[in-house]
C-alpha cells in the first residue's frame, strides 16, 4: 500500500494525498481480462496501464488524521454511489434536457433547477425507495435506479395510470441489477458500509 503526499495538476499546482491499495491476485486478473476484452480494438494498453489495474488509487485532500487510509476506500464507495445518483437523473431521468440554455435571466434559470430538484426528490423519495423495497421483499434482490430511472421516462404514462401487477412485473424484468455470484452491487455495498458504521 502506498500512502504519500503529491502535486496534482498541469496548471495550478495542488498538494494532495494519493493512496494507492494493491488489490488481491483475483481482482487483478478479472481488471486485467475486462482491459483485454474491451470493445474499442483502437486501444493498446502498455505493460504500465496492466500494471497499475492491481491498484485501487484514490486522490483526496482529507489529511491522514482524520482518515485512514482503509477509512478513504470506504468513504469513496460512498462517494460512488452518489455518482450513480446523479448519473439516474441525468442519463435516466434526462434532467439536463429541461434546463434552459439561454442564461440571460438568473431568476427563470433557478426556477427551472429549483422545480427540476423537486422532481428529482418525489422521483426518488416517493416512487424508487417504495418500489426498491416492494421489489426486494418479493424478490430478494436490488432495484437499480439507473434503470429504474429510465423504464420510468419511457413509461411516462404509468404515472397517470396507477400502479398495476403487469407494471411490478415489468420493473421486475427490466430494472434489477445483475446477478453477481462473486461480486456486491453498489446498493449492497453501501448498506454493508452503514451497518458496519452503526454497528
Amino acid at each position: 500500500m502506498v500512502d504519500i503526499r503529491a502535486l496534482c495538476g498541469n496548471q495550478e499546482r495542488l498538494h494532495v494525498r494519493l493512496i494507492a491499495i494493491k488489490l488481491d491476485e483475483r481482482q487483478t486478473a478479472e481488471r486485467i481480462r475486462k482491459a483485454k476484452n474491451d470493445r474499442d480494438k483502437r486501444l493498446n494498453h502498455s505493460s504500465e496501464y496492466y500494471f497499475l489495474l492491481g491498484y485501487v488509487i484514490f486522490i483526496t485532500n482529507v489529511d491522514h488524521d482524520i482518515w485512514q487510509s482503509s477509512q478513504a476506500a470506504q468513504a469513496y464507495r460512498c462517494r460512488w454511489n452518489i455518482e450513480i445518483l446523479f448519473k439516474s437523473w441525468k442519463s435516466g431521468l434526462k434532467a439536463g434536457r429541461y434546463i434552459p440554455q439561454a442564461k440571460k435571466h438568473t431568476e427563470r434559470v433557478e426556477s427551472y433547477l429549483y422545480m427540476m430538484l423537486l422532481y428529482l426528490s418525489w422521483f426518488h423519495l416517493q416512487v424508487f425507495v417504495p418500489l426498491r423495497w416492494a421489489v426486494n421483499n418479493e424478490t430478494g434482490r436490488h432495484l437499480s435506479i439507473i434503470k429504474a430511472a429510465l423504464w420510468a421516462v419511457n413509461n411516462i404514462d404509468w404515472f397517470f395510470s396507477g400502479c398495476s401487477r403487469s407494471m411490478i412485473r415489468d420493473i421486475k424484468y427490466h430494472c434489477l441489477y445483475d446477478k453477481r455470484n462473486k461480486r456486491e452491487n453498489a446498493i449492497q455495498k453501501l448498506e454493508a458500509f452503514l451497518e458496519k458504521s452503526l454497528a
